[in-house]
């Protein structure tokens, strides 16, 4: 008799921590899917950020041409001497397009490639410069 005794008594232990294991894995399986789900929440949220930052820049960049009616056109201009990048942009620069002549120097240097601002007479610069036909 105390064979099957501590038989039951081992078969009812055997089945009450069966029951626990699942329950805690089902607890652990539980933590794990909200986890997963609070990570792509938040990889979902940056990245829907750093869209809407890019998105802002590339509309702060476009120029106000487009908006005003303005065309902007390109003219190859012969260098003199004591001409400088200054004073090339006080001559060509549009007021309505260029809030800061260091805006307009930085795209000459940028459509001629220059690597700083000193340029030598005689030698030819693409200048940029807008129409309101």
């Amino acid at each position: 008799k105390q064979m099957f005794g501590e038989v039951n008594i081992m078969k009812y232990t055997s089945v009450y921590n069966e029951h626990r294991t699942r329950r805690v894995s089902k607890m652990r399986r539980n933590s794990f899917k909200k986890n997963l789900i609070r990570v792509c929440a938040i990889v979902l949220i940056f990245t829907a950020a750093v869209a809407a930052v890019i998105i802002m820049s590339c509309n702060a960049v476009r120029t106000h041409a487009s908006v005003s009616g303005a065309n902007k056109y390109y003219r190859s201009v012969t260098i003199m001497p004591g001409d400088t990048l200054w004073s090339i942009a006080e001559e060509y620069m549009d007021p309505m397009q260029y809030t800061d002549a260091r805006d307009y120097i930085k795209e000459l240097r940028q459509i001629n490639s220059l690597d700083s601002d000193s340029i030598k007479s005689g030698c030819h610069i693409i200048v940029t410069f807008y129409s309101y036909d």
